[in-house]
């Protein structure tokens, strides 16, 4: 392990057992078994270790999230509880230190400000993709209710598991919090929202906005669901027909032509099937996006 990685994991055990105000960097330099000049080679103070480990976190999270979404073989539905989990989890390993730095650096330092609020947009981001990935974009108004909804859900399992000694398990969490999104959604849906992403993101242009990358996700998650579909309702016929066109649909995608007459008239063939309609409709929806960059 190089020096600054075990620098990094060894502040992180003393954190935990010390406490962020009582660990000094004595203290994390003989954990390290190293000199204080060692030390300064790598990190200017304590604050640097910390933004280090906020960023290590916030790397760890990302490379989970991207195979979440990545993963064409799981149910949208499935990718949202599991995008729950993993944000609940990182939430829980990072409270104190993000505490710490609310608290004591983000008022004077522009660095952990920043931190902070880009934080902040990535995992309201994530929330979004994979809303939208799950319920489709006629929820698009209510998206920030739903977002406020699950971001204070996880936070209050957070509070139980630290002042009441509780512990979850991440099914139980992720189940309990779905169930509330699908109340949310059925209740709410076509009614006037209450929240915006102003609102939840700050006036500080902090915003994460899809990209091309989000949306080629999404439409192959949504034609690995149309292709599911097929396979498993025994209702539908013509069922070799509407494989054919899945696949010259992810053939054309494959090729990068989403404005292709092909790929509408497939897309056009998979919304003939009633149980279709509604995906063939997503999927156009998400081709337009696709195509248009």
């Amino acid at each position: 392990m190089n020096k600054e990685l075990l620098i990094i994991e060894e502040a992180k055990k003393l954190f935990i057992e010390k406490g962020i105000n009582n660990t000094s960097i004595d203290d994390i330099s003989k954990a390290c078994k190293i000199s204080k000049a060692t030390f300064y080679k790598h990190f200017e103070n304590k604050e640097s270790v910390i933004s280090s480990i906020l960023k290590n976190y916030k790397s760890n999270l990302e490379n989970s999230c991207k195979n979440i979404d990545s993963n064409f073989d799981m149910q949208s539905i499935d990718k949202l509880k599991q995008k729950i989990i993993t944000i609940w989890e990182y939430k829980y390993k990072i409270y104190d230190l993000s505490s710490y730095v609310a608290k004591e650096l983000s008022k004077n330092n522009e660095e952990f400000y920043k931190l902070q609020k880009m934080n902040r947009s990535y995992l309201i981001s994530e929330y979004r993709k994979s809303l939208l990935m799950a319920y489709g974009y006629n929820i698009k108004d209510i998206v920030w209710d739903v977002i406020f909804i699950i971001d204070g859900l996880i936070f209050e399992f957070i509070i139980l598991m630290r002042n009441n000694k509780q512990n979850f398990d991440s099914d139980f969490v992720g189940d309990f919090i779905l169930n509330i999104v699908e109340n949310t959604v059925s209740t709410l849906n076509h009614k006037k929202p209450f929240m915006s992403k102003d609102i939840l993101y700050g006036l500080e242009g902090y915003e994460n906005k899809l990209t091309y990358e989000d949306y080629e996700n999404y439409f192959y998650q949504r034609l690995n669901e149309v292709k599911d579909i097929v396979h498993k309702d025994s209702k539908i016929e013509n069922k070799n027909k509407l494989l054919e066109a899945i696949d010259e649909i992810k053939n054309q995608a494959n090729n990068n032509n989403y404005h292709s007459l092909t790929m509408d008239a497939m897309i056009a063939f998979l919304a003939t099937e009633r149980s279709l309609t509604d995906k063939a409709d997503s999927l156009n929806r998400i081709k337009d996006k696709l195509g248009g960059n």
